[in-house]
């Protein structure tokens, strides 16, 4: 049977508790004609399992928690802002790295739900023999070794925090670059780079080309096709060739040059033979 939460101070007096109680109580018994029977056998590994509804939601935002912060000398104090209030945190530089600088994630407290049970010896409310298996803003499962009274408490984390830090360079610094990359790196890397070089090509093409591609368009025109076709004379102009001077050429001599005259000059043959 379940009580409200308003009368625990009345059913348990006054307990250090009663401020975080944050559940109505559940009476867990098993009765036999009206008597209470004793429960034995049970234990965290066959718990009897109760889930009690929460009054007030629980905190689940747990990256709410968490604060970031860098150590950077020892025995620095750093002030962390955390929800329930500031907290202290002082810098180890034997958790750093070669310069003793690191960073630190920061757990804040934080409140959390309790599975409490009403000890009758004690008069009080006790936490031993009881633990919470899964909570969410709203209910909070609980696994107890006995039968009583039950009820959620709340608690408060301790603080937490983890140290990383980034490695350090190594002391030799990388070979040195070549005049000019190489498309593919070599199994070890040469000592200097050579001052020209190599003629040969790589082995691998480069992923880009170093020279301007071909245009789409040939800069020079295309040569026209030969033909076989007889090349014809030039067409005769319009105009006459030159007109003719004014003055005729000399006219021809009426006799021959030299004149002939009236007798041969030879002499002819006679008529008498030899």
């Amino acid at each position: 049977k379940s009580y409200g939460n308003q009368i625990v101070t009345k059913m348990y007096g006054d307990s250090k508790y009663n401020s975080d109680l944050n559940s109505d109580v559940t009476q867990i018994e098993l009765m036999y004609d009206g008597a209470p029977l004793s429960v034995k056998g049970l234990s965290l590994s066959e718990p009897v399992v109760v889930t009690l509804e929460a009054i007030e939601p629980i905190d689940t935002n747990f990256s709410a928690w968490m604060r970031y912060e860098t150590c950077l000398y020892d025995k620095q104090t750093i002030i962390v802002d955390c929800p329930l209030g500031p907290q202290n945190y002082t810098c180890d530089t034997s958790l750093g790295g070669v310069d003793g600088t690191y960073f630190v994630d920061f757990k804040c407290p934080g409140v959390v739900p309790t599975c409490l049970w009403w000890s009758e010896a004690d008069m009080d409310w006790r936490g031993e023999g009881c633990r919470v298996t899964d909570y969410d803003s709203a209910n909070v499962t609980c696994e107890c070794t006995h039968l009583t009274d039950f009820v959620l408490g709340q608690n408060v984390t301790a603080a937490d925090f983890s140290a990383s830090y980034t490695s350090a360079p190594t002391s030799l610094p990388s070979p040195v670059p070549s005049a000019v990359p190489t498309a593919v790196p070599t199994a070890v890397p040469t000592p200097v780079p050579s001052p020209v070089p190599s003629p040969s090509p790589t082995d691998q093409p480069t992923p880009v080309p170093t020279t301007p591609g071909p245009t789409f368009v040939p800069t020079t025109p295309a040569p026209t096709p030969e033909t076989w076709a007889p090349t014809t004379s030039p067409a005769p102009t319009e105009l006459p060739s030159p007109a003719p001077t004014g003055l005729p050429v000399p006219a021809p001599t009426g006799m021959p040059l030299p004149v002939p005259t009236a007798t041969p000059t030879t002499p002819g043959p006679t008529g008498l033979p030899f």
